[in-house]
């Protein structure tokens, strides 16, 4: 991320600490504010159905999202959303794991029996929840790909061969991009697209040898 000359003139300031001081709270507040537009960019691309333009953009480096900050915003999503799915699951009598797919701008219980179209039909008529619902999963996807490619750039810095790289990616792809759907099960509410990067780097860490060749 660019700080224009501002860091690199900070040798002017190690005789002023005050100054020094004040021009790296500059920059940092100036990161964090770039972090939440760009941040707040995804937000509205994902909620006006601009998925795929919001991977793209990110894939062609014209998006660089801070995935620490693209977790945290996740998680405050989930919280919102997980216990009022999960009571209403629970209110409605549905036999638990029940999946709930989302496609189209479609969200589809899994289940066919009369509790399952309880909450179906509850879920058709509550527009709040079904688009946090929606927006909360592309938020994931988004999140968990940003993972893989990241690491992505890691496994080529350390010498993995395209061949390889391609692998992962093509597997990140199906197991994250192409995997939308709700779980609801007694241990409460997830996106098959959750921690999804995090087995899948371990299963290639391994494969490579990554963290056998001194990378870290």
């Amino acid at each position: 991320m660019r700080v224009n000359n501002q860091a690199m003139n900070l040798f002017t300031y190690l005789d002023n600490q005050a100054a020094a001081d004040d021009v790296l709270k500059n920059v940092a507040e100036k990161q964090k504010s770039n972090s939440f537009q760009d941040l707040n960019l995804v937000s509205v691309g994902i909620t006006g159905g601009n998925f795929d333009d919001m991977l793209s953009a990110m894939e062609k480096g014209e998006l660089n999202v801070d995935l620490q900050t693209m977790g945290n915003y996740v998680d405050f999503n989930m919280q919102k959303m997980e216990k009022e799915v999960y009571q209403l699951a629970q209110s409605f009598g549905v036999s638990m794991p029940v999946e709930i797919n989302i496609e189209d701008g479609q969200l589809q219980v899994l289940d066919d029996s009369d509790e399952g179209q309880k909450l179906q039909d509850y879920l058709d008529r509550d527009e709040r929840l079904n688009k946090l619902v929606q927006q909360t999963g592309k938020l994931s996807q988004f999140y968990e790909w940003g993972l893989v490619r990241e690491q992505a750039s890691k496994y080529q810095e350390s010498g993995v061969d395209d061949g390889n790289l391609l692998e992962f990616l093509q597997e990140g792809r199906e197991n994250i991009v192409h995997q939308n759907r709700l779980l609801i099960d007694s241990e409460g509410v997830q996106y098959l697209s959750q921690r999804q990067s995090q087995s899948l780097i371990e299963k290639y860490s391994e494969k490579f040898g990554y963290g056998e060749k001194g990378a870290s």
